[in-house]
């Protein structure tokens, strides 16, 4: 795995920047996180975090350097068999995992959380509905709340590394095991061949 990580460049004290700073690049590689083989086959169990993401226009969508607020949502737990933690915002919307997107089906209709005021819009999130049609979803972006989120057909996580799994319990629910997520990974996988 490939990290790459680009920042302004080494400062001083204070926030202002100097212009004549240059950019410093840093390429990490590290082995592929190894995850237990049932995931992709029966499904990930996610928990609610209690800590609510802030809103800043500016910096949502991109996956920045600052990612204290998914740090400290990661320390609510420690049990092994919760996969990831689900994140709100201050407002009660769904945002995302501390470390993936969520996509819910609802029939014929796959929706995302609306990431204008916070989140990373992952690149997985993105092939994922550009890839919906083929499945004959119709995709789209919304204001979700928890309890829309609960009443999903499906809820599926994503991100780069993993490609997609579906959440089988979540917040006292428990959903039984679909196709959504295993088809989802073989198109992703079917075009990143073609690429």
């Amino acid at each position: 795995m490939a990290k790459i990580i680009i920042s302004r460049g080494a400062g001083g004290r204070g926030y202002a920047i100097n212009p004549e700073v240059a950019s410093t690049r840093i390429v990490m590689r590290t082995a592929m996180p190894q995850y237990p083989e049932h995931y992709a086959e029966t499904g990930v169990q996610l928990t609610l975090c209690s800590l609510r993401l802030a809103h800043q226009p500016k910096l949502a969508g991109i996956k920045h350097l600052n990612r204290l607020e998914n740090v400290l949502a990661r320390m609510e737990w420690q049990d092994p068999e919760i996969f990831d933690g689900i994140l709100l915002d201050q407002q009660g919307f769904a945002v995302e995992g501390t470390m993936s997107n969520i996509l819910l089906r609802f029939g014929s209709r796959l929706l995302t959380p609306d990431l204008r005021n916070c989140g990373v819009a992952g690149v997985t999130r993105d092939r994922i509905l550009q890839l919906a049609s083929s499945l004959g979803l119709q995709a789209g972006i919304a204001d979700i709340s928890l309890e829309q989120m609960m009443r999903a057909d499906e809820i599926i996580v994503c991100n780069s590394l993993f490609g997609a799994w579906q959440a089988t319990q979540f917040n006292g629910k428990t959903w039984q095991p679909q196709k959504l997520a295993e088809q989802l990974k073989y198109l992703l996988q079917e075009q990143h061949e073609i690429d």
